[in-house]
């Protein structure tokens, strides 16, 4: 038996075609050319049978090594009468003998051939679609990932000119903003403030990696499992499941971690809250830092949600700008100057 044999099955299903094909494909060769024959279809009551003889070359210093073959294929089967000659032809007298015993069989059943879907299976189907699905992740991911980080790279030297042409220009001089002062916040980067942002930063802003790789993980998973043999794929299968573990748990920490983190970084400050000064020109952050003049540009991005304005310095410096802790303006207005510095930058 073998896989072609089970794809032909019977060879009383084969049409004019198919049967050449057969014949073709049944034909005895050798690569090396040492082994050549023929095949012809031999008549029989209830089924095909063929007939193959063989001449093999560099077996016997003798000379040439002769074989003949009687042979059907049903029940996806091949079953075969050979008749070997050694070093001497088939004689007429055995072959006749050979021909009696073929035309004497009788086949007591045969099974029905299996039927063959037209198509994929839908477990195929749906198999080879998330292999694609993964392939496609995989192909966006890396793309992205690419053009985001020659992105920043040009946009973190731009900003860096900038920010020199910026000092030059106050000429060490930094003692008064650029312009009219429009707000002035007061904002405590508590523990209370630290875990709300630990909050938004997790699954707001930071969500889309770690569901990416959970998903991934989980594709690849099912992939390797539908494709079977698992004694083989076990280590695999147990690799791709330990990661998969692992990033539902990343997933699930991911707050109480930058958290951690935060809390670890200020606490060793001696004063939590800071005070932002924004004028036309410029904007000033006392209170966990030096007192410094920024210009706008310099901001990377900012978020707006229920209790806060969170202000970026590209990507690990954050600053908290609470709603309710306006001294000098509020909330809406600066909503609405701060769209107007930052544009789409403002979120």
């Amino acid at each position: 038996s073998s896989d072609y044999a089970n794809s032909v099955f019977n060879l009383n299903n084969l049409d004019e075609k198919g049967k050449k094909d057969f014949l073709k494909y049944m034909e005895p060769s050798s690569m090396d050319g040492s082994t050549t024959g023929t095949i012809t279809w031999y008549d029989h009551a209830q089924i095909p049978f063929f007939m193959i003889d063989i001449c093999a070359e560099n077996i016997k210093e003798e000379g040439p090594v002769y074989e003949r073959l009687y042979g059907t294929l049903y029940d996806g089967k091949i079953v075969s009468f050979d008749l070997f000659g050694d070093t001497k032809q088939i004689s007429e007298e055995t072959d006749a003998f050979m021909r009696a015993v073929v035309d004497s069989a009788v086949i007591s059943a045969f099974a029905e051939a299996p039927t063959i879907e037209n198509g994929l299976s839908r477990q195929s189907a749906v198999t080879l679609g998330a292999v694609g699905v993964l392939i496609v992740l995989l192909i966006v991911y890396f793309v992205t990932t690419h053009s985001r980080n020659k992105r920043e790279k040009q946009l973190r030297k731009e900003t860096a000119d900038r920010l020199a042409e910026y000092r030059r220009s106050k000429q060490d001089d930094e003692s008064v903003g650029t312009g009219a002062l429009r707000f002035v916040n007061e904002t405590d980067h508590d523990d209370a403030a630290i875990k709300t942002f630990a909050n938004y930063q997790a699954y707001h802003l930071q969500i889309f990696m770690p569901v990416f790789t959970v998903v991934l993980s989980v594709i690849a998973l099912y992939v390797v499992w539908q494709l079977g043999n698992y004694k083989d794929n076990w280590w695999v299968i147990a690799l791709l499941a330990g990661f998969a573990v692992y990033s539902l748990y990343k997933l699930a920490t991911a707050s109480t971690n930058t958290a951690k983190v935060l809390m670890r970084s200020y606490g060793k400050l001696r004063n939590r809250r800071a005070a932002y000064y924004f004028y036309d020109g410029d904007f000033r952050i006392t209170g966990l830092q030096a007192s410094n003049l920024h210009p706008y540009f310099q901001i990377s991005r900012m978020y707006e949600t229920n209790e806060y304005f969170y202000m970026y310095f590209g990507e690990g410096n954050t600053y908290f700008i609470r709603k309710d802790g306006f001294k000098q303006g509020d909330a809406d207005a600066f909503r609405t100057f701060m769209k107007e510095k930052l544009g789409k930058r403002f979120k």
